[in-house]
């Protein structure tokens, strides 16, 4: 099975069950309740809270879909087939926090996929257009480094160092400017 869902009502008992099982996973779900979280500028995402028959597997998970309107899915396929990878593919070899991807299938086309992820409430997904506080670029860096570290990155050594230098210099700059207002409101 690699079937996709485009709308949570397609996230039935039946429907998760096959999905769990088709990706090892031992879990029979006898229930299902969902709620929309987040905004969904791309797609959507719900809180599934699931009961189970036997074997007791997670009590929530996260899925994702693609988004609502048709037109917009194909101008961003490419950025759905990148996290289906990253998530299915690249993530479970990584030394970094990501929620564990449970299922994973996306559709020959790319417009439409499914994910089913730990769901790491209570955090909360950045909001671009606020943009971050300092401790939260130096989380971005320090993953950054071991995306880099783990050899799985495309591009030359060189290249690589070459970036993760502009991002330390940013951070740098970023982190001395924060300091200098601190000290100046302190005035």
């Amino acid at each position: 099975m690699q079937s996709v869902v485009d709308h949570p009502q397609g996230l039935s008992a039946q429907w998760l069950s096959e999905a769990l099982h088709a990706a090892g996973h031992p879990f029979t779900v006898s229930d299902v309740r969902f709620e929309r979280v987040g905004t969904g500028q791309m797609g959507t995402t719900y809180r599934l809270d699931l009961s189970y028959e036997g074997v007791e597997g997670p009590p929530t998970l996260i899925a994702k879909l693609a988004g609502e309107d048709e037109g917009m899915r194909s101008m961003v396929a490419p950025g759905y087939a990148a996290e289906v990878s990253f998530y299915s593919k690249l993530a479970p070899g990584l030394n970094i926090r990501t929620p564990r991807c449970w299922y994973g299938a996306i559709t020959d086309d790319h417009t439409r996929f499914t994910l089913l992820l730990d769901d790491m409430f209570p955090t909360k997904p950045g909001i671009q257009a606020e943009g971050c506080t300092v401790e939260q670029a130096a989380a971005l860096v320090r993953t950054y480094h071991a995306i880099s570290a783990s050899g799985r990155r495309t591009g030359s050594r060189a290249r690589r160092g070459r970036r993760r230098d502009k991002l330390t210099r940013a951070l740098s700059r970023s982190t001395s400017a924060k300091e200098e207002s601190s000290q100046e409101m302190d005035r």
